[in-house]
C-alpha cells in the first residue's frame, strides 16, 4: 500500500511538471509564430517547428507516464484469477468415463 502512495505521488509530481511546462511555454510558442511569420527567416521557422514537435512529445510523455503508472501498479497487485485446468487427465476404463459422463447429463 505504501509503495502504492509513492507510485501515486511521483506520478502526480511527474505530471505536474510536465502540464507547467506546456502551460509555459504557451507565450514562447506564440511569440515564436509571430516571429516565425513576420520575418520569414528560415532559422526562425526551423525554431518553431522544434518547439511545436516538444510540446507534442511532451503531451505523448503525459500519456505515456498514465499508461506507465497502471502497468506498475497491474504488475504490482497481486493475481486475483482463479486457477484453471488445461490438460485433465482421467484415468479409468472408457466404461468409468460413460458413466461418469451420462451421470452428469452432459
Amino acid at each position: 500500500m505504501a509503495e502504492e502512495n509513492i507510485i501515486d505521488n511521483e506520478y502526480e509530481y511527474a505530471k505536474k511538471n510536465l502540464i507547467d511546462i506546456l502551460q509555459q511555454s504557451d507565450t514562447v510558442l506564440k511569440k515564436s509564430a509571430e516571429l516565425a511569420t513576420e520575418t520569414e527567416h528560415p532559422r526562425m521557422i526551423e525554431v518553431y517547428s522544434n518547439l511545436i514537435k516538444s510540446l507534442a512529445d511532451i503531451n505523448k510523455n503525459i500519456l505515456d507516464l498514465r499508461e506507465k503508472k497502471t502497468k506498475i501498479l497491474k504488475d504490482e497487485s497481486p493475481d486475483k484469477t482463479t486457477p484453471s485446468t488445461t490438460n485433465a487427465i482421467f484415468v479409468g476404463s472408457t466404461n468409468d468415463i460413460l458413466k461418469a459422463v451420462t451421470s452428469e447429463n452432459i
